[in-house]
């Protein structure tokens, strides 16, 4: 899956789920103490559940640069896929693309600044992992056959993209790719972007 891959399902209405995993993803899958980048925590059941996404792929899978050397026998694409259309400066075809669905963002409150979703779903922006439940049954809520559903919910996405993976909506795990666009710069590459 490439970048036109995504905006041509998203404009066309093809449905599909797009999952992220990173080195903080495989290092709680392995059961390594600590936490990711972002301060998020490697609980263990979060790592057992990052195995079951492991075991059994639903979707596309996008390996992170990071993750390249724990990788094993999964089908990968590219997991930066975002990451390199913010930095490239076409970002913006994304959300053109999404402005013509209906939307639900899953991610913490400074994300509320973007425009192409119609449900924002607000995920705590440390250890969102502990409110998994009430989070998922939130979205269950809201989710309807050819909506989009777009992550921004650290190592938790991709387990929330596995447990409500349908073929008949769209789920989408951004990252952090929106954060420098509503004023929160959390990556390196960020600081670089000309926003």
């Amino acid at each position: 899956m490439t970048y036109n891959d995504i905006i041509t399902a998203l404009i066309n209405g093809d449905n599909f789920s797009f999952s992220r995993f990173g080195d903080g993803e495989m290092y709680c899958a392995n059961g390594q103490q600590g936490t990711n980048c972002d301060g998020h925590e490697y609980f263990a059941d979060l790592g057992e559940a990052l195995n079951r996404v492991l075991n059994d792929p639903r979707g596309v899978m996008g390996l992170m640069d990071k993750a390249q050397a724990l990788k094993d026998k999964l089908a990968w694409v590219d997991g930066t896929i975002l990451v390199k259309a913010s930095v490239s400066g076409e970002l913006h075809r994304f959300e053109r693309a999404l402005n013509g669905r209906d939307t639900i963002m899953v991610g913490p409150a400074h994300l509320r600044k973007l425009t192409f979703y119609s449900s924002f779903i607000e995920v705590p922006l440390k250890n969102a992992w502990k409110d998994h439940n009430a989070i998922r049954r939130n979205i269950e809520k809201v989710v309807w056959p050819e909506c989009v559903v777009v992550y921004a919910c650290g190592m938790m996405a991709p387990v929330l993209i596995w447990e409500l993976y349908k073929d008949d909506f769209t789920q989408i795990d951004v990252g952090a790719v929106f954060d420098p666009y509503c004023g929160v710069k959390s990556r390196q590459y960020h600081k670089k972007l000309k926003i």
